[in-house]
C-alpha cells in the first residue's frame, strides 16, 4: 500500500509514508503541507514502512527541509527509516539537512489518511516535478551532475 498518514497534535505533524513515495502521491503531500503549514510547529516524516523514494519525492523532502528551516528555524525530523529510506535520504545528500532519530514506531491505526486523488493538470505535475529535482539538484555538486540532465529535459515540457 503506497499512502501517507498523519497525525496533528497542537501544531506537531507526523506523516507516516507507508510504501513507495514517488511523483505520482508526492504533489498531494506538498500540497497539504503547504496548505498547512502556518500552524505546524513541528513536522516529522515516520518512515518505517516506507520501501522506495523517487528523486521528485526527495526533492520534496529536501525543500520542506529548507522551508523549515529558513521560516521557522526547525529542522525537518525522520523517524525510524527503514534501510531504503535511509539510503535514499544519505545518496542524496538530504542527511545533512535533517534529524534523524529512532523510537518507538507510530501505529498507523491512531492516524488519518491524505487523500491522493488529484485534479492536477500535466503542466502543473511538470512544474511540480522540475521544482522539486531544481531543489534536488542544488544541495550538493554530485546532485547537480546527477539530476542536471532531468532539469533541461523538464524545462523543455514545462511551458
Amino acid at each position: 500500500m503506497d499512502d501517507f498518514l498523519y497525525v496533528n497534535i497542537e501544531g506537531r505533524y507526523i506523516f507516516k509514508i507507508l510504501g513507495k513515495a514517488t511523483m505520482k502521491n508526492s504533489k498531494n503531500l506538498s500540497d497539504f503541507i503547504d496548505l498547512n503549514f502556518d500552524e505546524i510547529i513541528d513536522l516529522s516524516f515516520e518512515m518505517s514502512e516506507t520501501t522506495y523514494m523517487d528523486s521528485t519525492f526527495l526533492g520534496m523532502i529536501a525543500k520542506i527541509a529548507i522551508e523549515l528551516k529558513t521560516k521557522k528555524n526547525k529542522k525537518l525530523v525522520v523517524l525510524n527509516p527503514s534501510q531504503e529510506a535511509k539510503g535514499f535520504l544519505k545518496q542524496t545528500g538530504i542527511t545533512k539537512f535533517i534529524d534523524i532519530i529512532n523510537e518507538e514506531e507510530i501505529k498507523s491505526e491512531s492516524l488519518k489518511a491524505i487523500s491522493l486523488e488529484t485534479n492536477d493538470n500535466m503542466n502543473d505535475k511538470s512544474r511540480y516535478i522540475l521544482e522539486m529535482h531544481e531543489v534536488l539538484m542544488n544541495l550538493n555538486d554530485e546532485n547537480k551532475k546527477v539530476f542536471q540532465s532531468v532539469v533541461d529535459a523538464m524545462k523543455k515540457v514545462v511551458k
